[in-house]
């Protein structure tokens, strides 16, 4: 079985382990081949889900299925593979010089091949960067967002050691481009302040198909050197940038993320304190759906 066709086999177990039924399509943005998956009522209100790091859209599957749990056909839902990750073509960024004018590029593209002029956002890490860099660029196109888990560079904060050493080209390339295992998803989930188990089994299948492509530690390496350096951040999310930006945020963070501390999520209030809501999900980790899913959900949910 080749590569395409694995990832496509344990993506869909995934969502049959959570009773979904997914609409899937390939969409071609610029020179770049994107895998969109869409969830939910056709004709719900548009929510876009911006997954993080080297990740995919399925690490969101979980939370997508206890929202349309507790609020069955409210939302359509558009999950997107960001560039080279998933089931989207593989991609390396030693060649981008502007990631921010490139995910842009990819979030707009993603949205007028949905046809949505306006959408709510729900994203995470890298994701959630993509998210706010529209919503500061295009405001009137972003009606809302759900940040779960801490936006990368955002106010000040950066990434694990072991994150900002992989940002170093041979490092990285040494590090992610190896062997893919369950041992090693497993360090990485434990970094990220998660414990293995709480992980769906399906999940953590299909992210190590996904890991196992040709290319894709690599790949991941060239996009860490591009937003992270050794001492910090490349393309921080200050606070100007925070200040600015209209459309109101619902920040669920971990008190285990070791992305940035509870702090910096209070003083993010503090800075836009009638645009901003705040959950603390204590326990959490990097992405607090795996911890707090109910949590999550009703910030989803929420959603007018």
């Amino acid at each position: 079985m080749d590569e395409r066709a694995a990832y496509a086999e344990a993506e869909a177990a995934v969502y049959r382990a959570h009773a979904l039924e997914p609409r899937m399509r390939d969409i071609r943005v610029g020179e770049l081949d994107l895998h969109v998956v869409e969830l939910g009522a056709s004709t719900g209100a548009p929510l876009l889900w911006v997954h993080g790091g080297g990740s995919n859209g399925l690490q969101f599957t979980s939370l997508i299925a206890a929202v349309e749990q507790s609020a069955p056909s409210k939302f359509r839902h558009v999950v997107v593979d960001r560039p080279g990750c998933g089931g989207s073509a593989p991609f390396a960024y030693w060649n981008v010089s502007d990631v921010r004018s490139h995910a842009l590029a990819v979030l707009r593209g993603v949205l007028e091949d949905a046809g949505l002029a306006r959408v709510s956002i729900v994203a995470n890490s890298m994701g959630a960067l993509w998210s706010l860099w529209l919503a500061l660029d295009e405001p009137a196109r972003v009606e809302r967002l759900v940040l779960a888990g801490v936006p990368a560079t955002f106010l000040g904060t950066s990434a694990p050691l072991p994150m900002r050493l992989a940002s170093v080209p041979w490092i990285g390339r040494r590090v992610l481009g190896g062997t893919a295992s369950r041992a090693k998803a497993e360090r990485s989930l434990r970094m990220l302040g998660h414990d293995p188990a709480r992980i769906g089994e399906p999940e953590l299948a299909a992210a190590l198909v996904a890991q196992s492509r040709s290319g894709w530690g690599t790949d991941f390496a060239s996009l860490l050197h591009r937003v992270l350096r050794l001492g910090g951040a490349r393309n921080p999310f200050g606070d100007d940038d925070w200040r600015r930006l209209e459309p109101p945020v619902h920040l669920v963070w971990g008190d285990r993320d070791p992305f940035g501390a509870v702090a910096v999520a209070r003083r993010a209030v503090e800075l836009r304190p009638s645009s901003t809501k705040l959950d603390i999900a204590a326990g959490a980790g990097h992405m607090p759906w795996f911890e707090a899913r109910e949590l999550c959900a009703r910030a989803i949910t929420a959603m007018t």
